[in-house]
């Protein structure tokens, strides 16, 4: 149940901040937000970084050492989704690392952990004008997935047991177009002037622009109403393939050549292993109802189509 202060009625008072996997993609863009807010922060990464601090991970005295004064951790690190990886590989770099870090943050003193999930701790996919809500069932369908809700399930249960104020966030696909992943890959894709099978494309996907994901973040920390709470996170604003595409061309300043796939060869993929998945992940539906984030923490998505592009790109140069 969504707790009924509002936006208006706190005011934060942490000012130390610590982020795992600051050198990342979200880590690099969410210090300065925090720091413009008024915030100390700590950033803390496995390799040497100019203006962070180089951890090991698996050090639980230093991990305390290093957290002693902040009073909030945005947990960021993580073993991203990689095909390549085995279930032991994310359990040891979700679950375990998850696990380690939130006991060194109670020891450090630390009473407020963020933790950054992924929708995929839900599924794959969701059926036309059914998208998902944070009380639904979840049914990860791969390794990633799963570790991800076990990662969730443990630190819940951390957290509860060493009474610190927790917060989950699930975003699907985070944009911007220097990200890593399928967008760098559609990125290049475009660059190159690929042909791309996406026009008529009628799917729904949800995604969150980075900047939009950074400020939920910032609107979470001390704010008692995300205290308890997973939270959904989406631009609110679901796209087809065909239009993502079109919004990534547009970013880069170029014009994306789309065909249309004749409608036979959708339904072979559908049907020939190995490429069922891809023909989902390329034409099926993701979508997510942000109704509890929205009203439990008086917050909405800072992005519309006028001002897109100096959204979603606060790292462009």
């Amino acid at each position: 149940m969504a707790n009924t202060i509002t936006a208006s009625e706190w005011s934060p008072t942490i000012s130390a901040i610590a982020i795992t996997g600051a050198s990342g993609f979200i880590g690099q863009a969410l210090l300065p937000v925090l720091s413009a807010a008024g915030h100390q922060c700590l950033g803390l990464s496995r390799q040497p970084q100019p203006g962070m601090q180089r951890v090991n991970y698996q050090s639980r005295a230093q991990l305390v050492s290093l957290l002693a004064g902040q009073e909030c951790l945005v947990h960021l690190a993580g073993v991203a989704h990689n095909p390549t990886a085995r279930e032991a590989d994310y359990q040891a770099g979700n679950v375990q690392l998850t696990a380690q870090i939130t006991k060194a943050a109670k020891e450090a003193g630390i009473h407020q952990v963020i933790l950054i999930s992924s929708i995929k701790a839900m599924g794959e996919q969701t059926p036309p004008g059914q998208p998902f809500t944070a009380e639904a069932l979840c049914r990860p369908e791969d390794a990633y997935g799963r570790s991800k809700l076990a990662t969730e399930q443990e630190f819940i249960s951390l957290c509860e047991r060493f009474q610190l104020q927790w917060t989950i966030i699930r975003p699907p696909l985070v944009y911007h177009p220097s990200a890593k992943g399928n967008i760098e890959r559609l990125a290049n894709a475009i660059k190159a002037g690929q042909w791309l099978p996406f026009k008529g494309a009628d799917n729904q996907r949800d995604w969150v622009s980075l900047a939009v994901l950074n400020d939920l973040i910032l609107t979470c920390i001390d704010n008692p109403a995300a205290h308890q709470q997973i939270f959904l996170a989406s631009d609110g604003q679901p796209l087809s393939t065909e239009a993502m595409a079109n919004r990534l061309a547009a970013d880069l300043g170029l014009s994306a050549k789309l065909f249309k796939l004749p409608r036979l060869v959708r339904l072979l993929m559908r049907i020939i292993p190995g490429l069922a998945r891809t023909e989902q992940k390329l034409f099926g539906n993701l979508t997510l109802d942000i109704r509890h984030t929205t009203e439990t923490l008086a917050w909405q998505p800072k992005c519309s189509d006028g001002d897109h592009q100096a959204s979603v790109n606060p790292l462009a140069k």
